[in-house]
C-alpha cells in the first residue's frame, strides 16, 4: 500500500461556483507494483470513476491522477474522496489492500432561486395577510420589499429559506415587490394582493337566472319570473383591460320610471343611486382575473333587471384571451 493518498483541488482555493470546471487531484506515494494499481474516485457513496495503469514498475512510485467536475447548488456540502487500491490477482491478498483520502469537503455558491409560492393572495378587507418570498441561494441572500402602497403594518420574519411579510389589517389592493439578492445575482417577483369586498346590499336582490336578447327574466320577491323589455344600456358594451389598467363603464337607462340604479362589483362598485340615469363603474388599477361588473336597475313595480358587464383582463406579456 501507499505511505500516504491525499486529494485536492488544483489551481483553486475557496467556495466553487456552480457550473464552472474544476479539476480534483490524487497524490499517491510511494505505490508498487503500478501495474496494479486502480484509483477510485467518490461523491459521497457514489462511485464516479475507476483508473488502471498499463506501465509496468515493480518499484514504489509516486502517482496523480485527475477527474473534472461541474458542481452545481445540489453538490454543496459534498464531499469527495480517492481511494487507492491493488489488485494482486486471485492469489493476492483478499480483500484487496486500500488506502482512501481523508474527504475533500467543497462548498458550491449559487445564484438565488425563488421556492414555489403564491403570486396573487386574497384576502377579506381589514384581516391581516401574510406573503411567502422564500428562496434559496449562496452566499446567503438579502431580502428587500417594496410596495405600490403605504397600506397596512408590515413586518418581515425569515427562518431558514422562509422569508415572509406579514401586513396587518388590509383594506386595498396592493402590488409588492420581492427581490432577493446575492454577489451573483439578483432576482424580483410580484405578489399581487386582493381585497375582497362584501357585495353591496340592494333594496331587492336581483335574479341571475340566464336571459335572451332584448329581454331579462326577473325575479321580484313576491311575484313569479317574468320577461320585460330590456331597461339598460352598457357604454361599450364590453371592455378589453391591460393588467393594472384603468377602466371606466357608464350604465343609462331611458326609463323615468324606477326608484334607483347602480353598480356591483368586486371593485368600483356605486351602490345604490336614487333620481339617476346614468351610473358609471370606474376601476384605476383593475387586477381581478375573474370581475364580473354588474348594473341594475330597481323599477317602480319592485323588479329589478340587470346586465353583466363582459371584461376580459390581458397580461401585456401576451395577446388577449377570454378565458373562461
Amino acid at each position: 500500500t501507499p505511505d500516504s493518498i491525499s486529494i485536492s483541488v488544483l489551481r483553486h482555493s475557496g467556495p466553487m461556483v456552480e457550473g464552472t470546471e474544476y479539476q480534483l487531484q490524487c497524490d499517491i506515494q510511494n505505490i508498487a507494483p503500478l501495474q496494479n494499481l486502480v484509483v477510485k474516485w467518490y461523491k459521497g457513496n457514489e462511485p464516479l470513476d475507476n483508473v488502471t495503469y498499463s506501465i509496468v514498475s515493480k518499484t514504489p512510485v509516486d502517482v496523480s491522477d485527475t477527474l473534472m467536475i461541474s458542481p452545481s447548488r445540489h453538490d454543496d456540502g459534498a464531499q469527495y474522496r480517492c481511494r487507492a487500491e491493488l489488485d494482486l490477482g486471485p492469489e493476492g491478498p483478499q480483500p484487496h489492500p486500500t488506502v482512501t483520502s481523508e474527504p475533500l469537503n467543497i462548498t458550491v455558491h449559487y445564484t438565488p432561486e425563488f421556492l414555489p409560492g403564491n403570486d396573487t393572495v386574497e384576502v377579506s378587507a381589514g384581516s391581516d395577510v401574510s406573503l411567502d418570498c422564500s428562496a434559496e441561494g449562496n452566499p446567503p441572500l438579502e431580502l428587500r420589499w417594496t410596495n405600490n402602497t403605504a397600506e397596512g403594518n408590515a413586518n418581515e420574519t425569515t427562518v431558514g429559506r422562509l422569508r415572509t411579510l406579514n401586513i396587518s389589517r388590509v383594506t386595498a389592493n396592493a402590488t409588492y415587490n420581492c427581490t432577493v439578492t446575492n454577489r451573483l445575482g439578483s432576482i424580483t417577483k410580484q405578489i399581487h394582493v386582493l381585497v375582497e369586498v362584501p357585495p353591496q346590499q340592494h333594496p331587492t336582490m336581483f335574479s341571475t337566472a340566464p336571459s335572451t336578447p332584448g329581454t331579462m327574466t326577473t325575479l321580484p320577491a313576491t311575484a313569479k319570473p317574468k320577461l320585460v323589455t330590456f331597461p339598460l344600456e352598457l357604454n361599450p358594451p364590453r371592455v378589453v383591460v391591460r393588467y393594472g389598467d384603468s377602466v371606466s363603464v357608464n350604465c343609462s337607462t331611458s326609463f323615468t320610471d324606477h326608484e334607483g340604479m347602480g353598480w356591483e362589483a368586486t371593485f368600483g362598485g356605486t351602490g345604490f343611486e336614487q333620481e339617476v340615469n346614468v351610473v358609471t363603474w370606474t376601476v384605476d388599477n383593475l387586477i381581478d382575473w375573474t370581475i364580473e361588473p354588474t348594473c341594475y336597475i330597481t323599477l317602480i313595480d319592485g323588479e329589478q333587471p340587470s346586465e353583466v358587464l363582459p371584461v376580459i383582463l390581458y397580461s401585456e406579456y401576451f395577446p388577449p384571451c377570454e378565458c373562461e
